[in-house]
């Protein structure tokens, strides 16, 4: 059973849309892999926004409020991410291909020795593992990725999937 993660990202209080389409189909990905949808919240004052990120299916909601995690910072976010999955073992890590995403994906990858697909059009899970597509040679065509690693992190455009709210409360951590 593979957990899929959703790195939460916020702007100006509230979950960023790339996020809503994320847990979307990450709960999708979660029933193909048969694990459960988590999120990770990440900031100052984001504790409120666990229950909205709930709402789209995440079973639990793991919270990092701090005032030291107010401003992004790759370092530390990257840092308190690698630290919840040591310790809860996730196998899918989405992120938004955002410019903090494009920032934090790989600085997770590198931290975990995690696979990384970046800059994704198209995920979906095949054989338990997260196959990935994404275009190469200006867009003329399109790569499909396979994972071998344990940990797999994909950054997902935005605007690819829909999202849409499920039934259903998580649990905050």
């Amino acid at each position: 059973m593979a957990n899929v993660w959703v790195i939460a990202e916020v702007k100006e209080g509230k979950l960023k849309k790339v996020s809503a389409e994320l847990l979307t189909k990450g709960l999708e990905l979660a029933g193909k892999a048969g694990g459960a949808l988590e999120a990770v919240l990440i900031g100052s004052g984001v504790e409120g926004l666990a229950s909205e990120a709930a709402k789209f299916g995440a079973a639990k909601v793991y919270v990092a409020d701090d005032a030291a995690l107010k401003d992004y910072s790759g370092d530390a976010y990257s840092a308190t991410v690698a630290k919840l999955a040591e310790e809860h073992k996730p196998g899918i890590i989405l992120i938004g291909a955002s410019i903090q995403g494009k920032d934090l994906a790989p600085k997770i990858s590198a931290r975990l020795g995690a696979g990384l697909a970046s800059d994704c059009t198209g995920i979906d899970v095949e054989g338990g593992k997260l196959t990935a597509s994404r275009p190469v040679y200006a867009g003329k065509a399109i790569a499909k990725l396979t994972f071998k690693s344990d940990i797999q992190i994909a950054s997902v455009r935005p605007n690819i999937f829909a999202s849409a709210e499920a039934a259903g409360a998580g649990e905050v951590v």
